[in-house]
């Protein structure tokens, strides 16, 4: 294997092949890792939060980089402008001797996972500015000229392979953002830094209600658990999952709010990098609080938290709707089972719904 390899047109097949599938953009990485003798390889994005291709010999070191939020210590970013200009960034065009030997990154972060020297080959992808960042050890030495002038080269492979994978990505966020549509699901996409790339129309009224979808997005105690869930797939540099739900009971309706990362169907490339959407859960009519009071003997109170509970509102909510101390909507709860001859909420609410 040779690092001369890596400009190659067989080399830009196997890239390409790789940008229609996520879970083969690991594979290619650790090959680049293999023919450029390095420890591993990253495909970063300076606005991503965590979530981008790496290669498995350095994937506990980026999850700790994120989690440990290294990125705002990470003094090898001033390479940016000298990659993007020049296809090419090392340590020699952003750091100094004295400075390797004294700053965090060089000696709490890399030493720790036996890590030194990298190249980071820049390209440009829809207006978004990438980088194949790879990594050496100690032991493994700095990128000699020879290996540079090859990496620079690799910089317009990497932007074709780039530009196809935006394509494919473009094409697969429509297609799922198409399903929804038929659905009448309400959705937002966002970009990297969290801004807004699309949205679809305001999705379909709430039965029961004159209220549509994309207007309780802005409305608690909705507006909290959107956030909260986009979140959760965002990560922040903390937690991140590649898909996150959760379901909110408003007064006459639950809706469940889906949030999910988009790289893990695209490999990373598209404008729109997590998609979240909203949908109703339609659930069976439950009686009035009138015929409830009147069927089980439930005092008013009592009537109204049934109700709300049988319509998919939490206990907690549905005393702090009242409002009411959580206490004492357990107290009223306890009194409903008693009266309604069941032991649970599930048991409760399969009653309610039976009518």
């Amino acid at each position: 294997m040779a690092v001369s390899d890596l400009t190659t047109e067989r080399y830009r097949d196997f890239l390409v092949s790789a940008a229609a599938d996520p879970e083969a953009w690991a594979a290619a990485l650790h090959d680049i890792s293999d023919k450029t003798r390095s420890a591993g390889a990253i495909l970063f994005h300076r606005s991503a939060m965590a979530g981008t291709p790496v290669s498995r010999g350095v994937a506990e070191a980026m999850d700790v980089y994120w989690k440990e939020n290294w990125i705002a210590r990470d003094i090898r970013l001033r390479a940016i402008p000298t990659q993007m200009s020049l296809g090419l960034g090392t340590d020699e065009d952003c750091v100094s001797v004295d400075e390797m030997r004294t700053a965090p990154l060089y000696n709490d972060f890399l030493a720790r996972f036996r890590m030194k020297w990298f190249a980071g080959v820049g390209f440009n992808v829809a207006g978004q500015m990438w980088c194949l960042s790879i990594q050496r050890s100690p032991g493994q030495g700095q990128f000699d000229a020879s290996e540079r002038k090859v990496l620079t080269r690799m910089s317009r492979m990497m932007a074709d392979v780039g530009e196809l994978n935006h394509l494919i990505a473009e094409a697969k966020t429509i297609g799922l953002t198409s399903a929804l549509d038929r659905f009448g699901d309400y959705w937002i996409t966002y970009d990297f830094l969290g801004r807004q790339v699309g949205r679809s129309e305001a999705g379909r009224t709430l039965s029961n209600q004159s209220v549509t979808l994309s207007e309780l997005v802005h409305r608690e105690p909705l507006a909290s658990h959107f956030a909260n869930t986009l979140a959760a797939v965002r990560g922040g540099g903390l937690k991140m999952v590649g898909c996150a739900e959760s379901t909110v009971a408003i007064p006459g309706a639950v809706v469940t709010i889906k949030a999910i990362r988009l790289s893990d169907i695209h490999a990373g490339f598209g404008r729109a990098q997590y998609l979240v959407a909203l949908r109703e859960n339609r659930i069976a009519a439950v009686a009035s609080e009138s015929v409830l009071r009147l069927r089980y003997g439930l005092t008013q109170a009592e009537a109204a938290l049934a109700r709300a509970i049988a319509q998919g509102m939490p206990l907690r909510e549905a005393a702090e709707m009242r409002p009411i101390a959580y206490e004492t909507a357990r107290a009223q709860l306890k009194s409903i089972f008693g009266k309604l001859g069941v032991h649970r909420q599930s048991e409760l609410i399969a009653l309610l719904r039976s009518g």
